[in-house]
């Protein structure tokens, strides 16, 4: 069964190479307008599902596997992900805000792992009435490997070379080189990076 598209709105665009929605199974959903997929040459996606409202843009680069993927772009948010990054099953990456993923080249996203950009409900000061939790972006650096189930939190930024260990809780800025883990996530050893092949 194909990558099916339901588009319920206006002026959506889905460009992905030939034969992609054709080869692999999944869902592209665009309940608004204007919103635009872009997926790059030679990647893969069995079991991805997007959803998007309006204004909403993915951008996904040459030759990366989106394995049962979930996208869900409520707001007006982009999600960047570079070449040559894996997801190998289950993650979800959230924006029912308006703040921006990015997730950048050679990267392997373990299974189970989330992002959100925003705790999806508001946090209210008692004495002003002000919102106290505002929504911030993500932004994941080049050869990042995220564990399995390991959650990402709004404002959350990762350094190159990192290593997030599974079941950690991370938010706040991780340095280049480095493994977190735990929860919350802390470092646990620093000048370290990681290869796909065992040694």
């Amino acid at each position: 069964m194909p990558v099916t598209i339901d588009d319920r709105g206006a002026n959506n665009q889905v460009d992905a190479p030939d034969g992609f929605l054709e080869t692999y199974e999944g869902t592209i959903t665009f309940e608004g307008h204007h919103n635009h997929v872009a997926i790059g040459r030679g990647s893969s996606g069995n079991g991805l599902a997007i959803l998007c409202r309006s204004h909403g843009t993915i951008h996904v680069g040459d030759h990366v596997r989106l394995e049962t993927l979930r996208v869900y772009l409520l707001a007006t948010a982009k999600l960047i992900i570079g070449e040559h990054t894996a997801f190998v099953g289950d993650a979800s990456i959230a924006a029912h805000e308006a703040r921006d993923v990015t997730i950048g080249h050679n990267c392997l996203i373990a299974g189970g792992v989330s992002f959100t950009v925003s705790d999806m409900h508001s946090i209210v000061d008692v004495d002003t009435g002000e919102r106290v939790n505002p929504p911030r972006p993500i932004h994941v650096g080049h050869r990042v490997w995220l564990g399995t189930r390991a959650t990402l939190l709004k404002g959350t930024t990762i350094g190159d070379g990192s290593i997030v260990a599974a079941n950690a809780l991370v938010s706040g800025a991780v340095p280049a080189n480095v493994l977190v883990g735990g929860v919350p996530a802390k470092v646990l050893r620093t000048n370290v990076t990681w290869r796909n092949d065992l040694i």
